[in-house]
């Protein structure tokens, strides 16, 4: 499923969303020194930031390391572009925490239908090898 947006940086996230199957609330944590490069890109996602609360560990609890596909590295590298370790990783365009108001301003609804689906689900589910 393709996602419609007029916010080339949303659809970026979105994208990242679905390849990582990161949680809304993770996107909405993770900092730019959760991103490792070396030796192969990896996410460390070891807390999660529900709308109304304050940060706290990951659903599960137990931190864990997203790899980062081909397909959306230079995608995660655009968003720690110019921003400090303990900045917010992704963010809106002008570089607020994601909000799933925004997102559903955003988003084209007609693309998604009545699907129920979550952040991480927007973009479509990528295939495995």
């Amino acid at each position: 499923m393709a996602v419609s947006t007029d916010d080339q940086r949303l659809a970026d996230v979105l994208l990242i969303a679905s390849w990582t199957r990161l949680r809304r609330s993770e996107l909405r944590e993770a900092r730019v020194r959760d991103f490792v490069r070396v030796p192969m890109p990896v996410l460390l996602i070891s807390r999660a930031a529900p709308a109304g609360t304050e940060a706290k560990a990951t659903k599960s609890g137990k931190p864990r390391r997203m790899p980062i596909a081909d397909r959306v590295l230079p995608l995660v590298q655009a968003c720690a572009e110019g921003k400090g370790p303990d900045d917010l990783m992704f963010t809106t365009r002008t570089g607020h925490q994601l909000h799933a108001s925004a997102v559903k301003r955003s988003v084209h609804r007609s693309t998604l239908a009545s699907s129920g689906r979550r952040i991480h689900e927007y973009a479509g589910t990528p295939r495995r090898a």
